[in-house]
Order: structure tokens, then sequence, then C-alpha cells
């Protein structure tokens, strides 16, 4: 009696440069039934048969137990797919031909800190449960994978947009694919998977579940945008990731001094629309910083320098003693009104805020000019992960007064509270983007 032939693993499009020609590094992200873990274990088992001695370290941030890891998972499709080739032990995965292994272990296994740092000649890193990896990891993984032609593979279910992997895979330049892969990609979505995302879909009509969860949960949607935030995520992405090829339009430096010690002195230029050039410092002086804006001129000392003066001029009238253009701008004193102007107009046609809203303060002023360019995607912005994280982690607020609304942006200390470090990078922001107070336009 013939035995029935077993066909290979099939691996699907989107896996196929784990096969040929891979870059650096690889990710698939996305929600629930995606079908992620086990297409990239096809396409390993796959590699590691025509590959002589090659090492795939299989690995998570942490790892108590094999049980913790996808060594269940490589198990069940090596018996599947009757792949003989392939030896299953306790700790690891041969094929007996190409001398190929599969190991598992965990940045912080129970009694062995680091364990991946101490693991040589890997030629594939996966990082299942790509979401739970710490930035710390990943900096100390990126080096430690080395062996010639080697490449690293993540995969997750985004949860927020702060997520070290997805910081990684947002860095500028890096060798990279990265894949969005969901239930409706998946040829093999099963049927106790469909009947789940069913359930969960009548539970948000219900109103039993929060919409933001079941995207998260089944798109891969990133929770991270609060609804009352100044900036969306996709907006600011748009605006880092684009690039005007004339710039064009006047220079301008935001200059906001650190008030505490764990604050930094930020300052942005921009050139018209476009940020050139964002610089930080800390534990500096008075005298040491105004150099570094003076360097940061260019020697041309007609360049606005819109300077947070926070009660104390100093280091605005250091600058226009030195013959600077210079504002010196309090972010507790009165809106100039200018934005009732095209902008304003806008933004109460579209709906941004209810008709009447007044500004009380230059700092909500100027904030909300910042919001409405980078809504609009009208501005250019570098790639700064601390800009983009305050950019959309600040809540703006309305507030019932006698003249209509007012709209306000939270103070510092209420978002250094909840989010653990101040608004330096966006406050500088929203300096380099004020116009020089000259009269009032209503």
């Amino acid at each position: 009696m013939s035995q029935t032939k077993i066909e290979p693993p099939e691996v699907t499009s989107e896996y196929r440069c784990i096969l040929e020609n891979p870059p650096r590094y690889i990710g698939y992200k996305g929600g629930r039934g995606g079908g992620k873990s086990e297409s990239i274990a096809r396409a390993l088992l796959l590699l590691a048969r025509s590959k002589k001695d090659f090492k795939i370290l299989c690995g998570r941030e942490t790892m108590d137990s094999i049980r913790d890891s996808v060594h269940g998972l490589l198990s069940r499709l090596v018996s599947q797919y009757q792949m003989t080739d392939y030896e299953v032990l306790r700790s690891e995965i041969r094929n007996v031909r190409s001398g190929a292994k599969f190991i598992f272990k965990g940045f912080h296994t129970t009694g062995q800190d680091l364990a991946i740092k101490s693991t040589d000649d890997v030629n594939v890193f996966w990082g299942e449960e790509g979401q739970g990896f710490r930035w710390e990891s990943i900096k100390i993984l990126k080096p430690s994978i080395r062996a010639a032609g080697s490449f690293l593979i993540f995969s997750w279910n985004p949860f927020s947009h702060d997520d070290a992997v997805e910081k990684l895979f947002r860095t500028p330049g890096l060798d990279a694919k990265c894949c969005e892969v969901n239930f409706c990609d998946n040829p093999f979505f099963p049927d106790v998977l469909k009947e789940e995302l069913k359930a969960d879909y009548r539970a948000v009509k219900a109103g039993l579940l929060p919409i933001e969860e079941f995207n998260q949960i089944w798109w891969g949607v990133p929770i991270g945008d609060y609804e009352d935030s100044l900036c969306r995520f996709a907006d600011v992405e748009h605006c880092m990731n684009r690039s005007f090829d004339a710039v064009v339009g006047e220079k301008q430096i935001g200059v906001d001094v650190a008030r505490f010690g764990g604050d930094k002195s930020v300052l942005t230029m921009r050139h018209g629309q476009k940020v050139t050039d964002i610089r930080v410092f800390a534990g500096i002086d008075s005298a040491a910083l105004v150099r570094e804006i003076e360097i940061m001129a260019g020697g041309d000392k007609k360049i606005l320098i819109s300077v947070d003066s926070g009660g104390a001029s100093s280091i605005g009238d250091f600058l226009i003693e030195r013959g600077h253009n210079v504002d010196n701008v309090n972010f507790g004193q009165a809106a100039q009104k200018s934005v009732n102007s095209k902008d304003y107009k806008e933004a109460v046609a579209d709906g941004i805020r209810p008709k009447g809203t007044w500004f009380t303060l230059a700092k909500h002023e100027m904030a909300f000019m910042v919001g409405q360019m980078i809504k609009k995607r009208t501005i250019d912005l570098p790639q700064n992960e601390a800009l983009r994280r305050q950019l959309t982690r600040i809540k703006v607020k309305y507030q019932k007064a006698s003249t209509g609304y007012t709209w306000a942006i939270e103070d510092k200390e209420s978002y250094r509270k909840r989010e653990g470090e101040s608004t330096d990078y966006a406050d500088s922001l929203f300096l380099a983007f004020y116009p020089k107070r000259k009269f009032f336009l209503w």
C-alpha cells in the first residue's frame, strides 16, 4: 500500500525574502490570526535544510522554560509535514543532513540574565512576541548577531507606537523590510479564530468591547493616540517621512531653556516649513548656551531667535546685546490672537473646535498653529523619537468662557507627571514657528 506524499511547507510571497536575499532586518506585524509565527517557522525550516551548520536562535524578551518558546510550533510542523531530516530534542531542533539547528533562549531567563548575549555564531535571530522586547535588549542584540550574512526577524502584534521594535523599524536608513499581515492575508485562518472574530465584532456593536481594543487585537493597530492629543501619530509620521525638494522662506530658531534638573535645553531651527536642525543640551550654563545658539545661527544675526524667557530673559538679553534679532517669549504671556486668519477660519469650518474659540496664552496659540500644520501635513520634520512622542501625547482641552471657548494644551507639570518627561522638544518646535509679536490682528 503506497504512502500518501506530504508536500513541503508552503511559503507565501510575503515570507519569500527569508529564503531569498534577506535584508538585515525583517519584520512581520499585525493582528491575531495573521499566521505570522507559523509562516516564519515554515520558511526557516526550509532554509535550515539548505544551510550547512546554520544556527537559528529563536528568542523572546523573557523565557523561563522551553514551553515559552516556538519549540512546540516547530516540532508540530516537523511532524505535520513528515520532515524526517529533522531531529527534535528537548532543548533544540536539528537537521541531521545540513547540521543546522534551532536553539531557544530569552534575554531575561530566570537565573540567567542576558542569556542571548553569550550565544555565538548565530546566522538568524527570530524574535517572537516582538512587542515585548525592551530597547535595551535590542541594543544588545544588534551587535550580538554578527555572523557573515546574518539577519534578524521580528514578529509582533503592535501594542503601542512606543514599542521598542516599532522604534527599531522606524530607524532612518535601516536595511529592512517590514510587512503588515492580518487574518485576511492568512490562507490558513482557522475556523475557531473566525468564530472569535465574529464574537468580538458583536461585542463592539453591543458596546461591550471598545473599538480601539478590537482594532489592536485583530488589525494590529497600536494603542497610542489619545483621543484628545495635540497630533495624530499618522500625521506626525507623515511629516517625519517627507522631504521638501526646495527649501524656501525665512529662517527661525526656537530655544526652550531648561528650568529644572531633569530638563534639557533644546534648539530647533527651521527654514520655511522645513525643520532643518534640532540640538539638545543638558547641564549647560547660560554663556555656553548662547554660544551654541550663535553656532546654529551660523553668524547670521538677522535670523529670528524666539527664546523661552519664562520670566527670566537672560538668554534672550545676552543675544540682544550681541546684536541678534530676538523675541523673548513667555509661554504664559497673552496670546497674539494671530490665528484669526485663514488657518483659523479653516479650522473652525472643518469642525476642529467650537466656533468662537479663543486663546488666552501664547503657548496654547503656538501649539495650535503647529498642530494645524501637522494635521494638514504641510511641515517637514526630522525623525526624532522624543519629538514624535511629545506631539502625540500632549493633551488639549476646551474650556467654556464668556466669549465662547478657550482652546488650551495641558500644563507642563501635568504632562511630566503622566509621561515622566518634559515637553522640551515640542516647546522648542512651537517657538520656532511662532511669529514675532508686532500687533494684534484682531
